[in-house]
């Protein structure tokens, strides 16, 4: 065991003014129990260290890990029996779910975007060698492909052309006419093949994921033909390399503030306990997360783009805009870092000269964050079997300058919850942009990413 950077630096007078917070925050680190694994955990919980491993390559997903620290934390803490199941109920591309198939140890995960779960069900269901076969044959026909540009739109499809060089997104169109065309469009090379064109469009738009949500790049793509069969032959390759006689996976269309309801479900689908809980929640960070996925939401049919408004109210709120400016009476913790933030925002007007409209929305996010996820942990919590636990992955965030400790508030919110904090095991230190250094620069010694474990 080791003592937290946040404490061993000495910072914690560096980053808060508010003698009483330093207090709190102070207890709170000393109470828990921190392992520094960030030897080992930081090569673990990076997703760039997936790029090169079988279905982890297959999509970008943003804020996602490997699955390789799925597998250490179910070796350092196993499940009570062999039988239960874990879940993930904020899945995103499928990492806990491959990594549970790969231990032979049965699996379920959830998430409100319908493209993370598409792509986790294609991922944890392989097709066979008859689905294989008719795959590659759609793949050697595919270079005759006529592309017009003539086809008739949907409204959705006019209003992503402006995000494509024309010549992409009129083959793009027309690789996804040619697979409605051939296969049932519920069938599971149907979904494989959908996976496969959607993995490419970022990379054949002139947009990629950036910050908040999508910049304008052009394009490094001459031939989404080209393009789209290697994605498809990498994704073929991995699919014929799964081990024989994998376990049941299910992967649900699921808000996770309605988790009781998820973990019932997946114990009855899958004849069987919860064992563990492991997942990392959108972070407290301003992104948005159905900005980031509009060209995979929209390009894919999941939504038009009149419907994304109101389907985004369904996320975990981790954005500005979504927040909500009621106080939380009942997080005092929240409350007294809000205030924190938001009494440097005068310095910072007075130094730019004007009205800093996103940062007077900070106490927003925030509310909305925290409220959310104490609503989920609150859930979770009730439902969890005896001797089951939550292993949370999640890094911190700062904003004018001052930390937000994710991680520690979390793991409070647990506690207050009836679930024993059993570790903080900390994964990696975490960066933060240079505007934050700059005007706090201590905190390039605190920042971490951790997996907070909470006990049933």
């Amino acid at each position: 065991m080791t003592n937290s950077p946040l404490l061993s630096s000495g910072n914690l007078k560096k980053i808060f003014r508010d003698p009483e917070l330093i207090r709190e925050l102070a207890a709170l680190e000393d109470f828990s129990l921190i392992q520094d694994e960030s030897a080992e955990f930081s090569r673990l919980v990076n997703i760039g260290e997936s790029k090169k491993e079988p279905l982890s390559r297959w999509v970008r997903y943003r804020e996602g890990y490997s699955p390789k620290i799925v597998k250490r934390l179910l070796e350092l803490f196993p499940l009570a029996t062999p039988d239960c199941f874990v879940l993930d109920p904020m899945c995103g591309s499928g990492s806990t779910q491959v990594a549970a198939q790969g231990l032979s140890v049965k699996g379920a995960g959830a998430d409100v975007s319908p493209y993370a779960v598409l792509v986790s069900r294609v991922k944890t269901h392989p097709l066979d060698s008859s689905q294989i076969d008719l795959a590659r044959q759609f793949l050697v026909g595919l270079p005759d492909l006529t592309v017009s540009k003539t086809l008739q739109l949907t409204d959705t499809e006019s209003y992503l052309k402006s995000y494509f060089p024309e010549e992409n997104f009129y083959t793009l169109l027309s690789i996804k006419r040619r697979i409605s065309q051939q296969f049932a469009t519920e069938s599971p090379l149907f979904y494989f093949l959908w996976v496969s064109l959607l993995a490419i469009v970022e990379e054949c738009s002139n947009r990629r994921k950036d910050g908040n949500g999508l910049a304008t790049r052009p394009s490094p793509v001459s031939s989404p033909i080209d393009e789209f069969i290697m994605q498809a032959k990498k994704m073929i390759d991995d699919v014929e390399s799964y081990p024989p006689n994998i376990v049941k996976s299910f992967t649900y269309r699921h808000s996770a503030i309605e988790v009781d309801t998820l973990i019932k479900d997946a114990s009855l689908d899958l004849n069987a306990d919860l064992g563990a809980i492991i997942f990392s929640p959108p972070y407290a960070n301003s992104f948005d997360y159905y900005e980031s996925y509009k060209i995979e939401l929209l390009f894919g049919d999941f939504f038009t783009e009149a419907e994304l408004p109101k389907e985004r109210q369904k996320l975990i709120r981790s954005y500005r805009q979504m927040g909500t400016s009621k106080q939380l009476v009942d997080m005092p913790l929240v409350e007294t870092l809000i205030r924190e933030v938001m009494s440097r925002l005068p310095e910072k007007e007075a130094e730019t000269g004007g009205r800093d409209g996103r940062s007077r929305l900070l106490p927003n996010l925030l509310r909305g964050y925290f409220e959310d996820m104490r609503t989920f942990i609150q859930k979770a919590a009730l439902s969890m079997p005896t001797g089951s636990y939550m292993a949370i992955v999640v890094d911190q965030s700062a904003y004018l300058g001052v930390l937000i400790p994710t991680d520690l508030l979390l793991a409070n919110v647990g506690k207050e919850c009836g679930l024993r904090f059993e570790r903080l095991v900390i994964c990696r230190r975490a960066k933060t942009s240079g505007q934050q250094l700059q005007i706090q620069p201590a905190l390039k010694e605190v920042m971490r990413e951790s997996a907070v474990i909470l006990r049933k």
